[in-house]
């Protein structure tokens, strides 16, 4: 089921022994829209701390109780790598809390025994070995961060640019819980359709302008102002989904 991540916000991340603190934030890659990790603050438990989890090991959240389970130990989090999250995370620091954990390391794909490369079949690398060649993208990376790494808070309030005008700003981001990948944008169009927001899938996304903070897509304001009706009340459906990509002339991502 796909849900609003700010209203994730605040529930209480639970290790199989105890409360850790509370989601304050998502990490994304930019690339695949997949979450990599929920940014949790610990306090009351550790005050003045904020640790990465990654997605891996969260599990389904449960919403009457606003709970998010982890499959993770007290005692592995307060032990985990400290990462100043007011500064670009680098791929080093990634490195260091993935070996900490005992996770594989997304950035890339180990290949298998039946995976061809260059005409010739490898043997599969161990999730937790460093690649050569990721050794001397770690010392590139060190000082400016994972360029595809993005925080959800960062992206709230980004402009969305239509083919031909502007159409408004990103209020929040649907994710499904499933497999933690964000599908859609809520847009708020209040300074050009006053109460009314809308969904655009991040399918649609043509390019972005990370420093100017703008969201390109590949539909029109008039396409946008007769898009089905989004009651934000009410559940995110696959009716809906069906609806609004049969509308733009889309194929679903759930084919």
């Amino acid at each position: 089921m796909l849900r609003k991540l700010n209203d994730l916000r605040g529930f209480t991340i639970a290790a199989t022994d105890g409360e850790i603190g509370s989601v304050d934030d998502f990490y994304f890659d930019d690339q695949s829209w997949e979450i990599r990790y929920v940014v949790v603050d610990t306090g009351p438990w550790i005050l003045g701390r904020r640790v990465l989890i990654s997605a891996v090991v969260m599990e389904a959240p449960q919403w009457e109780s606003e709970i998010l389970p982890v499959r993770l130990t007290k005692d592995q989090v307060e032990n985990s790598p400290d990462i100043d999250l007011d500064a670009p995370i680098s791929r080093q620091h990634e490195i260091s809390l993935h070996r900490h954990y005992g996770w594989s390391g997304y950035w890339y794909a180990a290949p298998t025994m039946t995976t061809p490369i260059g005409g010739m079949y490898t043997t599969p690398v161990p999730p937790t070995a460093v690649l050569p060649a990721e050794e001397e993208m770690t010392a590139h990376t060190e000082e400016q961060g994972d360029p595809n790494l993005r925080s959800m808070r960062e992206v709230l309030g980004y402009n969305i640019q239509a083919t031909d005008d502007p159409i408004g700003h990103v209020d929040d981001l649907f994710a499904g819980e499933e497999d933690w990948r964000i599908r859609y944008l809520l847009i708020d169009t209040r300074n050009w359709l006053p109460g009314r927001k809308v969904l655009v899938a991040v399918d649609w996304i043509d390019h972005i302008d990370w420093t100017a903070e703008d969201l390109f897509v590949s539909i029109t304001r008039e396409q946008v102002e007769g898009s089905p009706e989004y009651n934000p009340q009410e559940p995110l459906t696959r009716h809906y989904e069906r609806d609004l990509y049969g509308y733009y002339n889309f194929p679903g991502y759930w084919f």
